[in-house]
């Protein structure tokens, strides 16, 4: 199996499974690939400004 693109940087990371669906069908909806739509999702999220941690 060849390495990640030049520049990329390959990831293993568990995901429950209702959200790999749905993340599937976003890129069968969109014409993209699932590693499109996983990039972007994360793009978005670091966007925005952490959530401080809730103290137990």
């Amino acid at each position: 199996m060849p390495g990640p693109a030049k520049g990329f940087k390959r990831l293993n990371v568990d995901v429950p499974e209702a959200l790999w669906r749905r993340a599937k069908q976003r890129a069968l909806d969109t014409d993209r690939d699932l590693r499109r739509v996983v990039t972007e999702a994360l793009e978005v999220a670091l966007a925005k400004p952490p959530k401080k941690a809730a103290r137990p």
